[in-house]
């Protein structure tokens, strides 16, 4: 799946969890995948669900304790649990 599906996906669930602007939150996103050094899939390649967890639990995460996002832990396993449902997207779109 490319990259900006995934940020599309997550951007909306972490606007609906945090009542933050959606576009705010998709840079957020953006910005933590560039963290965890994909920038060069970003516009290129795709990145797979293990690749998309991995950025969730260790770039994102940071970015919402340093912007004091409450119940940080929660907001990542529903963001986790958003992409396990659509897991079935990731493996179709290959």
């Amino acid at each position: 799946m490319k990259i900006s599906e995934i940020i599309n996906i997550l951007g909306q669930s972490l606007s609906e969890l945090t009542h933050k602007p959606y576009l705010a939150c998709k840079g957020l996103i953006r910005i933590a995948f560039n963290d965890d050094g994909f920038q060069r899939k970003l516009n290129y390649n795709q990145v797979n669900y293990s690749d998309t967890v991995f950025v969730l639990k260790n770039g994102l995460k940071k970015r919402l304790e340093i912007i004091n996002i409450e119940f940080v832990d929660d907001t990542i396993d529903s963001l986790i649990e958003t992409i396990t449902k659509s897991q079935s997207i990731f493996t179709m779109s290959r």
